[in-house]
């Protein structure tokens, strides 16, 4: 039973480093629960709104670098109005929860996003690329 509850542990770390970074709440709440005691009985209460907004590494400033896009793409001259994205949809809170810096993710798209003369050109942004762990 032991030995599986310090499994279970290991996993829930390791998928908690994986989907938010290693955060100082997130690793001393699991730290807590693991010296509870062998009894099979370990509660651990993670609120991921209660997370960090990211460390240095991290994706911090992932929603001020989409909105930065956003609103680089719905001020070209050449977007009709109806084509408008919207920067709540396109660019949640929840952006700045991801371990991974998207911000040179947003910058490509900026510099890739043009006019045509009145059409939109968005064909430079096959060339941005996702950044990833």
């Amino acid at each position: 039973m032991f030995k599986r509850n310090i499994l279970s542990v290991a996993a829930l770390s390791a998928f908690v480093f994986l989907a938010f970074g290693s955060t100082p709440e997130i690793m001393e709440e699991i730290e807590k629960a693991a010296n509870e005691g062998s009894d099979g009985d370990m509660d651990i209460d993670i609120d991921i709104n209660d997370v960090g907004s990211g460390s240095a590494s991290g994706g911090g400033g992932n929603v001020a670098a989409c909105k930065r896009y956003i609103q680089h793409f719905n001020d070209l001259d050449c977007m009709p109005d109806s084509a408008e994205l919207n920067v709540d949809d396109t660019c949640p809170d929840i952006l700045d929860q991801s371990p991974v810096n998207m911000a040179s993710y947003y910058d490509c798209m900026v510099e890739n996003s043009t006019c045509n003369g009145n059409i939109p050109d968005i064909s430079g942004m096959t060339n941005c690329k996702m950044p990833s762990m």
